[in-house]
This record gives C-alpha cells, structure tokens and sequence, in this order.
C-alpha cells in the first residue's frame, strides 16, 4: 500500500451539503472520505481520457476507481468558520403538485405557480480564507497499476495537482505539494492522530474533539449511502484539526504516512 500525501489551501472556504439533504442547506464541517474520492476522480478521468459515464446504470464514475483509492482522510490545519447565508433558491421542486382549488386560484398548480418558484434558504459554509489542509490518500498497489498502468503513481500524482475544488463547484482550492509516501502499519493500542476516523475503529479518551456524519457509498441509485458515525479530532468553534489520544478497537488498525498517523476502520 501507498499513500499519497496532497497539501493545499481553500481560497475562501467550502461548503459540503450532507446526505439525504434536501431544502435543508446545511454544510457539514469537514469533507467526508466520499467528497475527497470524487476531489480526485474529476482530474484523473480528465487525464486518462475516460469520459466516466460508462457503468451500466445510473452511477458515479468514482465508482471506477474504489479500488484503486481505498481509503481518503483529512486534516484543517488553520482555521474555518460555519456560517449560514440565506440565499434564493428555486422551491418548483419542493412544492406539491397542489388541486382544484390551487389551479383556479392560480390558473395552475401550486407547484407550477411564480408566487411559489422562488423563496429564501439558510445555506451553511465554513468560511476558511486561505487556510491549508491535509488529505491522504490510501492507494492500492495493484488496482492502480491494473486500471492506470505502469505510470500510475505520475498519473495520480498529477491528478492531485490538478484538484480544483472540494465539495461544491464553488469551493475552489489551490494544491501546494503532492508527495508519496509507503504504508507501514503501527501495532499500538493506544495513539495519537489528527485525522478523523470511524467511531467504531476507535475510542477518543484524550484531547478536543465532535462527531460528524459521514456516508459509505451513495454513488449510483442502487449504491445507497450507509450512514457512519466519525469522530472528528479538534474543535467545532472554530473549526480546527487537533491531535488527539485514542484507543484502538478491535475493528480498527494504525498507519503511519510520513510523519502522520491515520486510523482506518474495516
């Protein structure tokens, strides 16, 4: 296994909408694994020519290369702010189809009337001016020479580079420094990380941190989203990454990345 280690920074911030999110519009406060994957894959399919949409059914193209990155966490080295907008949106889309007594009031129904196409929505984003972050990508060897070929360290290392964004389109980031790195597994019961991790791969028993939730899957309709709870290591107000101490459970193991460490649950 190989890691690849992506240093960057948000030009303003970014906003990450949850799962199963519909006219509620808030941001969760860190990308999940699934936003960093689908970070990478919109660079990569660039580089390796791949229009994406060749899966049968209606899928993702992520789903070509879960293979290749197994794993993805990640680490706000500054500081981020949540903060909520209210903004106009189109509602046409929340709106029931409405009745007989809309359509003569109306001349049509209520979902189809201007008086209710438009309306105001609180839009959560993390205001991060210029703050860097840390993401590590967990590559598997084999997949990714198999689907990249030969090169495919030059191939991923690129795409890294070429990340425009993470989250909405409009979360533009600038990436500083890719290196790669090996895997070596940790065997302690007890360790300290920055990174989040699943709840259930590890207990949190020192240090400053809350909880998100983040989803398995979700990239197809018939891929449905498997909630997960993480434990997020750092403060929430202000958003930060911080250290913390914890104790590995039966479900979870430890790596080391350069200088950092990462616990991955299976």
């Amino acid at each position: 296994m190989k890691a690849l280690k992506v240093i960057g920074r948000f030009h303003w911030g970014y906003w990450i909408r949850g799962v199963e999110v519909s006219k509620l519009q808030y941001s969760l406060r860190v990308p999940p694994p699934t936003t960093l994957i689908g970070a990478i894959s919109y660079p990569l399919f660039k580089i390796i020519g791949d229009e994406g949409e060749t899966l049968s059914g209606l899928y993702s193209p992520v789903k070509k290369i879960l293979d290749v990155i197994r794993h993805a966490v990640f680490s706000l080295n500054d500081y981020g702010m949540y903060l909520e907008d209210i903004n106009v949106y189109m509602l046409l889309h929340f709106q029931q189809l409405g009745g007989k007594e809309e359509f003569e009031r109306y001349g049509t129904y209520r979902r189809y009337a201007m008086k209710y196409r438009t309306g105001a929505i609180k839009t959560g984003k993390i205001y991060a001016p210029n703050a860097e972050f840390t993401i590590i990508y967990f590559i598997d060897e084999k997949a990714a020479s198999k689907e990249l070929g030969s090169d495919w360290d030059s191939i991923l290392t690129k795409a890294c580079y070429e990340i425009s964004r993470i989250g909405s389109k409009e979360s533009i980031v600038s990436i500083n420094k890719v290196l790669i790195y090996d895997v070596n597994e940790i065997k302690s019961e007890k360790v300290e990380t920055k990174f989040y991790f699943p709840l259930y791969a590890a207990i949190p028993i020192l240090g400053n941190w809350f909880f998100e939730k983040f989803w398995k899957g979700g990239f197809g309709k018939d891929d449905l989203a498997r909630p997960i709870e993480y434990v997020i290591p750092g403060i929430l107000d202000p958003i930060h990454s911080e250290l913390i101490k914890v104790k590995i459970s039966d479900k979870g193991f430890v790596y080391s990345v350069d200088d950092e460490v990462v616990i991955i649950g299976v």
